[in-house]
């Protein structure tokens, strides 16, 4: 079974909800049902069946898992993914502190798909941001980037940047807001502030996904579970942003929202699949490459 259709049932089973749910799945890793890392995903579904309606815009993950350990390349392939060519010419700390060869090499791994996975991974968002704002270029425990990043957040509310209208369903663009990123910093922006504004963006650019769903839907119940919602920041931005918008809303009390929660989902769509006596239902995107 999916790894974030478990999620989306765990979190469910929780709080006793059989009904459908626009379920808002966000963490680092997970494997998808197109062959791609997913981790940033809106799904609608039950127990006995889950359609992928939205999906943070993929890029590669260059190296594969180190990727992962040092959150810079995550930072070039989303500049990359912007920029192309000429993140080599963006005053931003990834360009000052990594040497212009390794720096190529990575960019040549990109363009010719070699050895870098796509993902749609909301944690590696985290990752890329946080070494945009110079925060940390390796990691020496999971997460750390983004716990890193959390912290530096301004405690002061800030507004989002201007959000581009979501409607229909698919990819959630991401190059309007690394551009609003690397365009603060380069105007020496505080970067607790823009680390607040990137929280608050990231959270309107996911409401905006659930509102689309509800559109098509009718459904009024979200789910939030994956282990992104550990950040508080970031869960009680989304949380209030839904039910500002008249959203009932969900989320873990009691089982993690990381992993650890995974397998009580993953037993309640095993039961459902038996009971049913029906394979369970995935609906599949074609794959997209970045």
């Amino acid at each position: 079974m999916q790894h974030h259709h478990g999620h989306l049932v765990s979190v469910m089973a929780e709080n006793h909800i059989t009904q459908p749910c626009i379920g808002v799945i966000l963490d680092g890793s997970g494997y998808g049902l197109d062959g791609t890392v997913w981790g940033g995903e809106v799904l609608i579904g039950d127990a006995r069946s889950c359609n992928r309606f939205a999906w943070l815009q993929p890029v590669p993950m260059p190296g594969g898992e180190a990727a992962i350990r040092q959150p810079w390349r995550m930072t070039a392939a989303y500049l990359y993914a912007v920029y192309g060519d000429d993140l080599l010419q963006l005053d931003s700390p990834l360009i000052h502190r990594q040497p212009k060869q390794e720096l190529t090499l990575i960019m040549r791994m990109m363009a010719t798909h070699t050895n870098c996975p796509i993902t749609s991974s909301c944690g590696r968002l985290f990752d890329a941001v946080a070494g945009l704002l110079g925060l940390r270029e390796e990691i020496s425990y999971e997460a750390q980037a983004a716990v890193e990043l959390e912290m530096l957040a301004d405690e002061q509310s800030a507004d989002p940047y201007p959000t581009p209208r979501f409607s229909g369903s698919g990819a959630l663009a991401t190059d309007f807001l690394i551009r609003r990123l690397v365009e603060d910093w380069s105007r020496g922006v505080a970067p607790a502030l823009i680390a607040q504004r990137f929280h608050a963006t990231l959270a309107e650019i996911f409401v905006q996904a659930c509102r689309a769903a509800r559109e098509k839907t009718g459904i009024p119940l979200t789910a939030l579970s994956g282990g992104v919602f550990q950040n508080r920041l970031f869960f009680h931005l989304i949380h209030d942003r839904l039910q500002k918008e008249g959203f009932k809303v969900i989320s873990h009390h009691s089982v993690p929202t990381n992993d650890g929660g995974l397998a009580l989902g993953q037993a309640v769509i095993a039961a459902a699949q038996v009971q049913s006596g029906k394979k369970i239902e995935n609906h599949q995107t074609k794959r997209v490459l970045a």
